[in-house]
């Protein structure tokens, strides 16, 4: 089917009258029996998010964390939990995790224990006992950051989520995060910036969608899209973002893709893009440690990494 076409059809589905309804009911009569195709990702991303977090000058105490958007399945929270996280707090805009699901997670697991357990620095039987641990998170579904009075954590985490978010709403979550997150907490976010309708039509460049005129018909429909819709931001915008809603920066990675680099040199972005380094464009995956200041007021001493070249603080950072 034609990439249009899907946008086309992926916008009408998301607005079908109690389309959750039917997806739960859906789900009740034929359960989930296997993992989906991206589970083997999300453990890579979870592996590399604890890696980041245990470097030093980032670590401390494994007490507890809050997942944003944690999905189907709770990969990346086991992961956690086994590495020693107690009280874990799963949240989502809907109830999509069930028992069945978590399950199919672990499964997912245990079927890569060995390399599992090598990069969390366990023998696999300790990693085995780790897993099979009473997992009982606290689950928020549909959840809302600003009028939740949750107790705080030490940590919030995402995987693939930010880039779903509206701007504008993720300024706002970035900015009640601060009170969800104890001060001296820290947020450990992956972004995927590339277009996700390359993920189904590979011919595609994964930044075609910067071709999209701001405004335009393709981008009305996709943003429409509920389940589909992508803000198109580039790892600069969310390191101003942080910086906006007082976030200091740990570290911010980001390679550009040498495939996209080479498809920005034929391609004709749109504006606001059209005027950006390319280098920045062409960063289609993000990982961020951020952390709320203690002293607010304090300006934050920084190692990001962006475009493949180090820089000494934030302030560098901001778009092209």
């Amino acid at each position: 089917m034609h990439w249009r076409l899907r946008i086309l059809r992926g916008t009408i589905y998301s607005h079908v009258p109690f389309g959750a309804a039917l997806r739960r009911a859906k789900r009740l009569l034929r359960p989930p029996t296997d993992e989906s195709p991206s589970t083997r990702f999300a453990i890579a991303d979870g592996l590399r998010q604890l890696s980041l977090l245990s470097r030093p000058g980032v670590r401390f105490p494994t007490s507890s964390l809050l997942e944003m958007g944690t999905g189907w399945l709770p990969v990346i929270p086991l992961l956690f939990h086994m590495a020693g996280y107690r009280r874990i707090v799963l949240t989502d805009t809907e109830k999509l995790m069930d028992d069945a699901t978590v399950e199919i997670a672990k499964r997912s697991i245990r079927r890569r224990l060995p390399e599992i357990a090598k990069e969390l620095g366990m023998t696999e039987e300790a990693a085995m006992a780790a897993l099979e641990r009473p997992f009982q998170p606290e689950y928020r579904a549909p959840w809302d950051p600003q009028a939740d009075n949750l107790s705080p954590v030490d940590m919030l985490i995402s995987r693939c989520v930010f880039e779903h978010v509206p701007p504008a709403e993720l300024e706002e979550c970035l900015a009640a995060f601060r009170k969800v997150v104890r001060p001296g907490g820290v947020m450990c976010h992956v972004v995927d910036n590339s277009d996700h309708w390359q993920h189904l039509h590979h011919a595609r460049s994964p930044v075609q969608f910067l071709t999209w005129p701001k405004g335009g018909l393709i981008e009305r429909f996709a943003t429409l899209n509920r389940y589909g819709y992508t803000n198109r931001l580039r790892h600069s915008d969310y390191i101003e973002m942080f910086r906006r809603t007082g976030w200091e920066i740990v570290t911010a990675e980001g390679e550009p893709d040498p495939r996209s680099l080479k498809d920005l040199q034929q391609l004709r972005p749109a504006p606001p893009f059209d005027t950006r380094d390319a280098s920045d464009l062409a960063i289609l995956y993000s990982c961020f440690v951020v952390r709320n200041p203690v002293d607010a007021v304090k300006q934050p001493s920084v190692t990001a990494q962006a475009g493949g070249r180090a820089h000494e603080n934030a302030n560098n950072l901001g778009p092209s």
